[in-house]
């Protein structure tokens, strides 16, 4: 990060302590070189700038030999192939190297060979909730979502992705929706009428399958709310219940 009009604004991961400068909220090395305009950048503090720098550091490496968008194959042979060389991602090629392995799935009715690679899909869903908040920040009036608010991330597949169409079809307040890079990294969120930290969000990164997954991408989804919720043990479906029925949310 560099020093810019963001320091000293209120960190938009929500920790509560002053940022030092930007951050992208989508880390550019996800992205070919010509597709790294115009990102959406948000005042970060070092320590959840270091954090988050973290998770992408591995996870652009690793999910590279899942993804299915339009770049993947130059990302794969020409950017991930040359990060993978250097020193300082020695552990993650190891990594890579000792959970290769061979499977079968079904394609468009096809079932063909493909190549399999081990990841650690919390750190996928800790991410989606850094981009999440940097997302809120970024779309709706630089809100902050604090340590008042719970954010919740879940791989958005079966049961779960109905759960997330009906929050993209209902009633909201305001929505974002982007696709960057062709397929590398796209979204949609939806704010609530009454509640500005009541969120829902849905993430494809690089267009990435799993082997459980079959045809369709294995997304992650990100719902936003008063922490009184998760305390509760009140569910994601029962978010969507008083959503839809319109009960206000107090954070």
């Amino acid at each position: 990060m560099t020093r810019n009009k963001f320091a000293g604004q209120p960190c938009a991961y929500g920790c509560g302590r002053p940022s030092v400068g930007d951050d992208h909220v989508l880390a550019r090395k996800f992205f070919v070189e010509d597709k790294r305009g115009n990102l959406p950048q948000v005042p970060a503090c070092g320590e959840c700038n270091g954090e988050k720098g973290a998770l992408e550091g591995e996870l652009m490496n690793v999910l590279a030999f899942a993804g299915r968008h339009a770049d993947a194959t130059e990302n794969l042979s020409r950017q991930v192939a040359h990060r993978l060389m250097n020193k300082a991602n020695a552990r993650v090629a190891r990594k890579l190297a000792a959970g290769r392995g061979r499977t079968w799935v079904k394609e468009n009715g096809v079932l063909r060979q493909a190549m399999t690679v081990n990841v650690n899909w919390s750190k996928v869903e800790l991410l989606c909730c850094f981009i999440a908040r940097g997302l809120v920040w970024h779309y709706f009036d630089n809100l902050v979502l604090d340590a008042g608010c719970s954010v919740i991330a879940f791989s958005a597949i079966k049961g779960d992705a109905d759960l997330l169409r009906r929050f993209r079809t209902g009633k909201a307040a305001r929505r974002a929706r982007g696709d960057v890079g062709q397929g590398t990294f796209s979204y949609w969120g939806v704010q609530a009428e009454d509640n500005p930290i009541v969120t829902a969000w849905e993430f494809s990164i690089l267009g990435v399958r799993t082997v459980d997954g079959g045809d369709e991408p294995h997304n992650i989804g990100v719902l936003t709310g008063p922490r009184e919720i998760a305390h509760r043990g009140v569910q994601k479906r029962e978010l969507l219940k008083r959503w839809r029925k319109g009960t206000r949310l107090h954070g």
